[in-house]
């Protein structure tokens, strides 16, 4: 949906289109009362059926971040997309955020948990998405949230020379430390892999001191690596040896217009080089939203 409005904004995409995806979108909520959207579906002779009813925070703060671009693109709609950002932000804040981290939590089945509760996701930290939250809602909420998530963060960048942060980290008080290997959903949940590849793009354009600091680190060991690798351990080892767009195109998008970091986004172009070929949605789907954001 972020990448239909991104479309939408310069021409590429009509409302027609993004209220294809909304609709899609309500026909996978949790229920009437709870618009977050089930995670997963799957294809049966009866149509697309979700999987069970839980939420992926990163989802569904992407689908409100998309509503409010929509609102402002068809303020006038039959849709009134504003309004149902609102109801995804409200309950975003009573099923995806943990009081005593001060962070949101993974989804609405972490929350419920005593221990994975204290799962944080780094990649679902977005300082812009929040500031404009907070300024759509007029919620201290956010702002609050935006400067506690950038205090975690901080914490996470300090703890290697590398700079780089991890897919899932444990958050105990102020305390905050990567998760082991298999903890959480695979081998690489501790290392800068698949969930923390977004980190760059979603951490860019923050006017947050802390995570321009953090961010800065991170790009300064990708600016000393020979080729950009799928994934890192947070001590800067490689941990397969091919290139993907997941990982490059937010880099790219995060070193647009730095003149410290020239050398690198050239690069990282690459990724505009080769066409979607429908094989890899992660990495297509980011870089498009690159393409959209920088073009």
């Amino acid at each position: 949906m972020v990448i239909t409005a991104l479309a939408a904004q310069k021409g590429f995409a009509s409302e027609a289109q993004f209220s294809r995806l909304f609709n899609y979108y309500k026909d996978h909520t949790i229920s009437e009362n709870i618009p977050l959207m089930m995670w997963k579906q799957h294809e049966t002779s009866k149509g697309w059926i979700s999987v069970d009813k839980n939420n992926a925070t990163d989802g569904d703060l992407d689908i409100a971040y998309a509503l409010i671009l929509a609102q402002r693109l068809w303020p006038n709609s039959e849709y009134h997309y504003g309004k149902a950002a609102e109801a995804i932000l409200n309950a975003i804040k009573k099923y995806n955020y943990n009081p005593e981290t001060g962070l949101l939590t993974v989804g609405n089945w972490a929350t419920s948990n005593e221990k994975q509760n204290k799962l944080l996701r780094p990649s679902d930290i977005i300082p812009t998405y929040f500031n404009t939250f907070s300024k759509f809602t007029n919620d201290i909420f956010w702002t609050q949230l935006e400067k506690r998530s950038a205090w975690a963060i901080s914490e996470l960048s300090d703890q290697h020379a590398s700079g780089l942060i991890p897919d899932f980290a444990w958050v105990k008080g102020n305390q905050i430390t990567p998760v082991k290997p298999r903890e959480i959903s695979g081998k690489y949940d501790g290392d800068y892999s698949y969930n923390a590849a977004r980190i760059p793009l979603r951490l860019a354009d923050s006017k947050d001191k802390k995570v321009e600091k953090a961010l800065n680190k991170m790009l300064n060991f990708f600016q000393k690596q020979p080729i950009i690798r799928g994934g890192y351990t947070l001590t800067g080892k490689k941990l397969v040896d091919n290139q993907s767009a997941s990982y490059s195109a937010p880099i790219l998008y995060a070193t647009n217009n730095q003149k410290n970091y020239t050398g690198l986004y050239a690069s990282q172009r690459w990724v505009f080089e080769h066409p979607l070929n429908g094989k890899d949605y992660y990495g297509d789907s980011l870089k498009t939203m690159v393409l959209f954001k920088l073009y």
